[in-house]
């Protein structure tokens, strides 16, 4: 892989799926070798709690969960049962094989180096009708963040949802907004919303008296002259950097998948049968908003490295003839069949360090869309085996197109067929 990233940035994450997915490979191609189940080798060189991860953090006990995690995935998958039943498949079928992969990722979530930026105000105002205005700098694109800081405002003053507006965002009430993005922006701005609430309820404390709603108080608080108003403001502190080499991230976000992928021999194409992901959220604000953005952000990454041939859209001399017609991309069609998504809740799943025990989401899902090549690898290392080759090459390239996969299957059309 071509990359001007240093060896610990494609340790990081999700940010380099092809590093992670080159990693996950050679793990499978290892317990290939030493004939030893991929689940088995996986398991033998998890972290563990006072393991010290490349940027120099040390795992505490308070942020460990990948063994719960691990575990409840491969029940929930019926793992074991699954790959027996995967092998079987493919000692009986010589032109379709399945291959069945698991993989578990840890997700640093929020590095120290954007710690300076992350700061955040937002406006909320009370109107005496009980209703409620919310003027915040967070970009919504389709993550749902609109839904999140109304559900952490409505939740905090005790109002229903339906009373909590959210102007279109611009910085004449909230200047000075930092960037959207990286699974963070809940984190951010959650924070903000609940400070400026807090005001608001202080401002509203004389007159919530024995049976007075809260929309009754804010209207009397009105009548009474009250500037109900506040401003709520929220940066990150400092953290990390305890030592020149330290690179500590803010928390993590444990996470698991089980793919199972069928390929056709004869011809490259794949199908994605069943994906079972296992998400670490925290205590979800919004668990519909979650799985869609599970769900999502797992088959981007999935398409990312199944189809988008990014080098095959440039023409001989460097001309690039990028276009629909050119890049192909995820559809409905590469969808798994069966799709099962379920939000994890362990003992340390609630998370201090953000608005009501939430984790960051988004990018997460992201990366354990590995786990669709490893599956599609682990069908073509069948495959391969059956036409005398090894079963594992490690000198293919990402994105796993159908024809590389046809390419590396070693299947002879001229061979005789054997009865």
């Amino acid at each position: 892989m071509k990359s001007n990233r240093t060896s610990s940035q494609a340790l990081r994450g999700a940010g380099t799926p092809q590093a992670l997915a080159m990693i996950e490979t050679a793990m499978d191609h290892l317990a290939s070798h030493l004939k030893m189940s991929p689940l088995h080798l996986r398991q033998k060189n998890f972290l563990k709690p006072g393991d010290v991860t490349p940027f120099h953090q040390k795992i505490e006990d308070k942020h460990y969960d990948l063994d719960k995690v691990w575990k409840q995935i491969l029940v929930a998958s019926n793992f074991e049962e699954r790959q027996k039943k995967v092998n079987e498949f493919n000692a009986c079928n010589k032109y379709k094989k399945r291959g069945l992969s698991i993989v578990p990722t840890k997700y640093n979530m929020v590095p120290p180096i954007f710690g300076f930026i992350l700061k955040s105000s937002v406006c909320v105002s009370l109107h005496a009708d009980g209703s409620c205005l919310m003027s915040h700098g967070a970009i919504e694109m389709g993550q749902g963040v609109h839904t999140k800081l109304q559900q952490i405002c409505a939740h905090t003053l005790g109002l229903p949802m339906e009373s909590i507006s959210t102007p279109n965002v611009n910085s004449q009430v909230a200047p000075n907004a930092p960037t959207s993005g990286g699974s963070m922006t809940t984190d951010v701005y959650g924070p903000s919303v609940i400070d400026a609430c807090n005001q608001l309820l202080a401002k509203l404390e004389p007159f919530k008296t024995e049976g007075v709603s809260i929309q009754q108080a804010i209207g009397a608080a009105a009548k009474s002259g009250v500037l109900l108003n506040a401003m709520g403001t929220f940066q990150f502190p400092n953290w990390g950097y305890s030592s020149p080499f330290s690179h500590e991230f803010l928390y993590f976000s444990w996470n698991a998948a089980v793919c199972e992928a069928e390929i056709d021999v004869l011809t490259g194409q794949y199908k994605m049968l069943q994906a079972d992901l296992l998400q670490d959220i925290g205590r979800s604000l919004n668990p519909v908003i979650d799985v869609g953005q599970v769900e999502g952000g797992f088959v981007q990454g999935m398409s990312w490295l199944l189809l988008e041939d990014v080098e095959a859209c440039y023409a001989p001399g460097g001309k690039c003839l990028l276009s629909p017609e050119t890049l192909e991309f995820a559809g409905i069609k590469n969808m798994p069949i069966t799709f099962n998504v379920s939000l994890f809740q362990g003992n340390n799943s609630a998370n201090p360090k953000a608005p009501y025990g939430s984790k960051g989401i988004g990018e997460p899902p992201y990366s354990l869309g590995i786990a669709g090549p490893l599956a599609i690898r682990a069908a073509m290392a069948a495959a391969r085996v059956d036409n005398g080759l090894p079963a594992w090459q490690t000198n293919i390239a990402y994105p796993l197109t159908v024809a590389r996969v046809a390419m590396n299957l070693g299947f002879d059309p001229k061979k005789p067929v054997e009865k």
